[in-house]
């Protein structure tokens, strides 16, 4: 939203009068924003952030616990959203939640994945074990809570900040989550280490930083946001000792566009096939608006990978 109001101000666009040379109406931010970005018929007038933070201009303040909660369809009666009322204030849980996944959309890529997989809900949703990471405060588990009626183990999340990590534990503890598995560094020692037995997931989710492929950057990509992507090479490495039946990344939609930040995309998809190359890939930008129902439009990237019906392991 901010990047929109900065590129509309640059432009020297107008304020609502009519242009002389083309006879049309310019429209002003405020409404571009509205019909663009926010289904305003349900949230009228929100805007986010840099921070992610949404926000209601015409009453002056941020949303609620409960308000981000229903806008990313948390369930009202999660575990999460009383962790986030205990552990969290107003004002951050709405930026913890604005940069989550947004849960129905969640629940139709891993519902997919799972039967995709071979692993119909009701059925084997006694084997599923999650790991994810950079995890926030676990929209994932939130989506597999919904899927399975709450019948999976968490064996594994990774997360730096204080406030979401507290918010993880006294949400998915009951799931298995101890504060012994939710580890600091997704790409560090627990990265590189071979999981234990009992770590070793049927579904392994990865969120990597993407801020330097965000729409807020700028341009061709650069070296820098080149070189990020070699983080999924430094995640993959828990994927490749556990091989996952499902292993899926999220991320911003441009890595799947046609211009600009692609090329980040494409390394992404060669260290994902290079890691685990006889799963078969599949990749969608996916918007939250249309596949899932959210009140505010958010294209997100996906990347699902399928573990073969006869394992073997990866060289």
């Amino acid at each position: 939203a901010a990047r929109r109001v900065r590129d509309w101000r640059k432009e020297g666009k107008g304020n609502g009068t009519k242009c002389a040379e083309t006879g049309e109406y310019k429209k002003q931010p405020p409404v571009r924003l509205a019909q663009q970005l926010v289904h305003w018929t349900v949230l009228p007038t929100a805007v986010a952030n840099d921070a992610d933070r949404y926000y209601l201009p015409v009453e002056g303040r941020h949303f609620t616990t409960d308000e981000i909660c229903d806008a990313f369809g948390v369930a009202a009666s999660s575990t999460l959203r009383a962790a986030l009322k205990i552990e969290a204030t107003p004002t951050q849980a709405t930026q913890i939640m604005g940069a989550a996944i947004h849960v129905p959309t969640a629940v139709k890529i891993l519902r997919a994945g799972l039967e995709k997989a071979g692993m119909h809900v009701g059925q084997h949703s006694e084997r599923i074990k999650l790991y994810d990471t950079c995890s926030g405060v676990s929209t994932v588990a939130e989506a597999m809570e919904q899927i399975t009626g709450g019948a999976f183990e968490y064996v594994g999340a990774a997360e730096q900040e204080p406030v979401q990590r507290a918010v993880l534990e006294r949400a998915w503890a009951h799931r298995g989550l101890t504060r012994a598995c939710i580890y600091k560094d997704a790409y560090g020692p627990e990265a590189e280490e071979g999981p234990q037995e009992e770590r070793k997931a049927t579904v392994y989710f990865m969120t990597p930083d993407c801020s330097k492929w965000s729409q807020n950057t700028n341009g061709a990509p650069t070296a820098e946001a080149r070189a990020e992507t070699e983080k999924v090479a430094q995640m993959m490495r828990y994927a490749r000792e556990a091989r996952p039946a499902l292993v899926v990344l999220e991320s911003v939609a441009d890595l799947l566009g046609p211009a600009r930040i692609r090329e980040c995309g494409r390394l992404i998809e060669q260290h994902l096939r290079e890691a685990l190359p006889d799963y078969g890939w599949y990749s969608q930008a996916v918007d939250a608006y249309t596949h899932g129902g959210a009140p505010m439009r958010r294209d997100r990237a996906f990347w699902m990978g399928i573990r073969p019906a006869t394992p073997t392991r990866a060289p």
